[in-house]
């Protein structure tokens, strides 16, 4: 499923400033998996209770929230063709912006070789290891962003 998603057809020459345009419409993605993530903390206290049912729906709202927020955060790094570069695309200075924007010919491969040959020929998983560190912090916010007592989450909870 990597990958199977397309992209979303934008007239870019509509916006006033084309580069910062293109660059909220990128961040739009991962914004609305944020939401998303959000939205399930605030209706995890409606599922709460006693029995298999009540399991079952926080087990559900929580990997809907871990898909949500590794999905927001892995396309916000900052390689074309992924969110996070055409953002980059948008803040960075013209010569600088057109040059990063270069890499959308070849940022899949870049993504493929970060996300499954480092791992398998050099043994480092950056982009697993950010996650790993990102995550448990990302569900505290979102959990506290929806009023949730996040004193009492630890990492078996998430």
């Amino acid at each position: 499923m990597f990958g199977w998603a397309k992209p979303v057809p934008v007239s870019a020459w509509k916006f006033r400033d084309p580069r910062r345009g293109m660059a909220l419409v990128a961040i739009a993605g991962p914004l609305m998996n944020f939401v998303l993530a959000w939205l399930a903390a605030l209706v995890m206290p409606l599922v709460g209770g006693e029995g298999a049912w009540a399991a079952a729906g926080q087990q559900f709202l929580i990997y809907f929230m871990l898909a949500n927020l590794v999905l927001g955060l892995f396309n916000l790094l900052p390689i074309p063709p992924l969110d996070g570069g055409r953002v980059a695309v948008g803040l960075l200075p013209l010569a600088l912006a057109r040059a990063w924007a270069q890499l959308e010919r070849v940022g899949i491969v870049i993504v493929l070789l970060a996300v499954f040959m480092l791992p398998y020929v050099l043994g480092i998983d950056p982009v697993g290891e950010a996650l790993n560190h990102i995550i448990p912090w990302a569900f505290r916010t979102i959990f506290w962003l929806a009023g949730q007592d996040v004193d009492g989450l630890n990492g078996s909870a998430i």
